[in-house]
């Protein structure tokens, strides 16, 4: 039952819970801060070594496509043999350096792509469609497609630049605009087809990075939310206890000041409330056995008293006896000794001081 009343303080346990939430908030708070920034430095990193690169890559590539149709027909229709020697060799040298400007942008999209080699690996073997990449399985069919029609208009190229080398311009024309001229319209389309698809992966990127970034902002939001909360509440919890503890500690001081001193506070612990309670209790105590012993002694001063008063009163009465018994001698002393003689107007008056004369005895 004692232990029952007893109340726990807890002030420095709740201090100590507090502070190891908020910490464990914390603490929660940087797992999804570093998740959301991991996400976001991969997704920036897709978009610029993966998606950026990508772009840039096709770029070149359509514009090897292009100045290599474009040197093939300046080659087989120029009149001026100068320029059209010019425009030959410029054609030599985009039909070697557009099949490997293809290859590198393949590469970056299939990074781990082994089917394509630099050394002259037919491009139409599919290389992204057993990469296990995201990106390779996002744009690798639209990769693919662009690789092998890229490849085939390259062949196509080559078969004009060598009737030109050969002087058959007439053949090389035809060439031209024949199966030269269908493979890169079917590359040109493939490869507008795969820039959309670059495009839209470029999207889902970004908007993966801003669900990233909006993830890192709500879970930052929410702990700092669920701080501050546990803070507020920390204060309001404390400051009740507080009050409560010190408005109790007023009421046993001012029963105490009403002397009422069997009020007690009842606190255990080691915190500073529980020692302030087990020290008034204590001056409780101690004050309650000082005044039983004032009491007690109050008591045995007030019974000492009493018998003195008694014992007064008895010697009172004993003397008044004796003062009376004291007053009926006196009154008996004529009676039993004569008056004495008148004194004359000769005698001599007797000194201040002096003693009366004693009668002499009566004789038997």
């Amino acid at each position: 039952m004692k232990l029952l009343m007893e109340r726990r303080t807890t002030l420095e346990r709740g201090l100590l819970v507090a502070f190891g939430l908020v910490i464990a908030v914390i603490l929660l708070i940087v797992p999804v801060m570093v998740w959301a920034m991991d996400g976001i430095a991969g997704q920036a990193q897709t978009l610029s070594q993966r998606v950026i690169a990508g772009q840039l890559a096709y770029a070149k590539v359509a514009a090897d496509a292009d100045s290599l149709r474009a040197a093939t027909l300046e080659a087989a229709t120029s009149t001026d043999a100068a320029q059209a020697a010019t425009q030959l060799a410029a054609s030599k040298a985009l039909v070697t350096q557009f099949p490997n400007d293809a290859r590198k942008m393949v590469e970056i999209f299939c990074p781990r792509a082994d089917v394509i080699k630099q050394n002259g690996a037919d491009m139409t073997t599919s290389a992204c469609a057993s990469n296990s990449d995201d990106i390779a399985k996002q744009i690798g069919i639209f990769v693919d497609t662009f690789s092998a029609s890229a490849s085939a208009y390259d062949f196509q190229a080559l078969s004009a630049v060598s009737l030109l080398q050969s002087g058959k311009n007439k053949a090389a024309l035809a060439q031209i605009n024949g199966p030269s001229g269908a493979a890169y319209q079917k590359q040109s389309k493939d490869g507008l087809a795969m820039l959309g698809a670059l495009n839209n992966l470029a999207n889902d990127r970004y908007n993966l990075l801003m669900q990233a970034r909006n993830a890192g902002l709500i879970g930052l939001l929410v702990g700092l939310v669920v701080a501050i909360l546990i803070v507020i509440f920390s204060y309001s919890w404390l400051r009740a206890m507080m009050l409560r503890s010190v408005g109790r500690c007023v009421e046993v001081f001012e029963a105490m000041g009403n002397g009422d001193l069997s009020q007690r506070i009842n606190w255990s612990g080691r915190d500073l409330l529980g020692r302030l309670g087990q020290s008034i209790d204590e001056f409780s105590n101690r004050l309650s056995g000082m005044i039983r012993q004032i009491q007690r002694a109050a008591l045995t001063v007030q019974t000492a008293s009493e018998d003195s008063n008694a014992m007064a009163l008895q010697v009172d009465g004993r003397v008044k006896e004796e003062l009376s018994a004291l007053s009926q001698a006196r009154c008996s002393i004529p009676a039993i000794w004569p008056a004495p003689p008148a004194r004359s107007p000769t005698t001599p008056k007797r000194s201040r001081g002096a003693s009366p004369p004693f009668p002499a005895p009566l004789r038997r």
